[in-house]
């Protein structure tokens, strides 16, 4: 038992310093950067009109729709999800770069404040939100529809 156990570790080992190699060879040139993203919940349920709106006014506030999010001019992006919270993602930053990081974080702050002034939807960073199981698909496309089904 003592040797199997060896030779699983050995094995392990082995194949995480193979993975680390891959990963290795794959790395960018340049200088390494990171990003984030930050999920907000609503505090209400919302309907499929709710979510259309924040789309809406995303649009207005200048974003672009790029795939299936919407692109802001600093290359932040925001997603939905299928009960409507918003997710925000960031573009790729430089560790060093606290300036950025935080501007991203006051863009993230008045974007809620915009959606909850004129909108009514309040989003709030909270891992729980009550009643949330029961609320309505938000998001339509093929996806989550049969995801949502099954």
């Amino acid at each position: 038992m003592l040797k199997d156990n060896y030779r699983l570790d050995r094995l392990v080992n082995q194949f995480t310093q193979a993975y680390i190699n891959v990963l290795s060879g794959l790395k960018h040139p340049g200088p390494r950067t990171y990003g984030f993203e930050y999920e907000f919940l609503p505090t209400r349920i919302l309907s499929i009109d709710d979510v259309n709106a924040v789309y809406r006014l995303l649009l207005d506030l200048g974003f672009s729709f790029k795939g299936n999010a919407y692109q802001a001019e600093n290359g932040f992006q925001v997603a939905f999800e299928p009960g409507g919270q918003i997710e925000y993602c960031s573009p790729p930053l430089l560790a060093d770069d606290e300036r950025m990081f935080d501007s991203l974080l006051v863009f993230i702050d008045q974007t809620n404040t915009i959606i909850r002034n004129r909108l009514g939807i309040e989003y709030i960073g909270t891992d729980f939100m009550s009643g949330r199981a029961d609320s309505p698909l938000c998001l339509t496309t093929d996806r989550y529809v049969k995801l949502h089904d099954r």
